[in-house]
């Protein structure tokens, strides 16, 4: 069976295409297929989502063979909003923020995650968001389980989140007010002590701790410091470079 497009001055002269229906065709010799078919003429059928794999209404895409299959599944899985994972069986965490009355809104937020287990090397993630131009908030997901969230302002860092567990999904609402602001050691310390190692520099950080309460947090080139309820700080891994970045509208 042919499909028939028609050519000429006045579309008489029928013009023959080899392609299968619903494909697209360039010319006697190219076609380009639809999702779930494959070959030189699209009449080959890719089996891998016949049945949908992916769970919570997500959409089963056929991987392309010209270029290898994903994971070996030969199908991937794209998740609607809420979930994640391989074939879309996690539920992912749902994050409102808003901003306190006056706050100068950004174009656009960068969110800092950061998991804690154990011993085990802090894992990070950042999301960037954009925020429209007539809003004052904005929800966001992440399918990181994580101890810490940071809202990143320009230069300035808000410790908006921070959990003891990892909760594997929640819905959480929060909202940025200037107390959350992390102080750089900048604002803390001297240039002697700035100007030092960082091992020799750690030995006065107990001194924000103890003494100026109305702080939650500072951070220095590599770590991130958070109190603890016996104003001791907890160090995080912090760094600048951004190694995994998601971004969101």
């Amino acid at each position: 069976m042919y499909n028939y497009d028609w050519s000429g001055s006045q579309c008489t002269i029928p013009h023959r295409c080899g392609c299968a229906l619903n494909s697209l065709c360039i010319n006697q010799s190219i076609c380009i297929c639809p999702v779930g078919k494959f070959g030189s003429q699209c009449y080959l059928s890719k089996l891998a989502c016949v049945t949908n794999l992916c769970l919570n209404k997500g959409r089963c895409v056929p991987d392309d063979v010209h270029q290898g299959t994903v994971d070996g599944k030969g199908y991937t899985c794209i998740c609607p909003q809420g979930y994640a994972g391989t074939i879309c069986e996690f539920h992912e965490t749902r994050i409102d923020l808003s901003f306190i009355h006056n706050f100068a809104i950004p174009e656009s937020l960068f969110i800092h995650f950061i998991a804690a287990v154990d011993h085990l090397p802090h894992v990070h993630m950042t999301i960037v968001n954009r925020i429209p131009l007539d809003r004052n908030s904005l929800t966001t997901y992440t399918w990181i389980v994580f101890n810490i969230a940071s809202a990143q302002v320009q230069n300035n860092y808000y410790l908006i989140i921070l959990q003891e567990f990892l909760i594997i999904s929640d819905n959480i609402s929060v909202q940025i007010i200037p107390s959350q602001r992390c102080a750089s050691i900048q604002e803390l310390f001297d240039v002697a002590i700035i100007n030092r190692h960082l091992l020799r520099r750690i030995k006065h950080y107990h001194v924000p701790c103890q003494h100026r309460s109305e702080l939650m947090c500072f951070y220095d080139d590599v770590h991130l410091y958070q109190w603890d309820l016996s104003r001791h700080a907890n160090c995080f891994e912090f760094g600048y470079n951004i190694t995994r970045m998601i971004v969101t509208d």
